[in-house]
């Protein structure tokens, strides 16, 4: 949702989780996320998970928008819909 809200959505090219400490279970967790950068068609998200005031996990990811943007994908899973041997997966 934060590679959405700086406005260039995009692929996930790697995702990067460290786990800190054990995550609690029925326990209600906070979560933040930054904009890091955006560069052409690049985007870098850092995120954090907290439960009870404790962070137990951070993240990394780098997501690229493709070529002609995410809605150039529609026009790829249609054209490729008309290939034999490939399916909608």
């Amino acid at each position: 949702m934060a590679q959405l809200l700086g406005g260039q959505p995009g692929m996930t090219a790697y995702l990067k989780v460290d786990y800190h400490n054990r995550t609690p279970l029925n326990t209600e967790l906070a979560l933040e996320a930054k904009l890091v950068s955006g560069e052409g068609r690049k985007t870098v998200i850092r995120g954090e998970m907290f439960a009870e005031g404790i962070m137990t996990a951070s993240a990394e990811g780098l997501f690229v928008q493709p070529r002609g943007g995410m809605y150039s994908l529609r026009a790829h899973e249609s054209a490729m819909r008309g290939i034999p041997g490939q399916s909608d997966g």
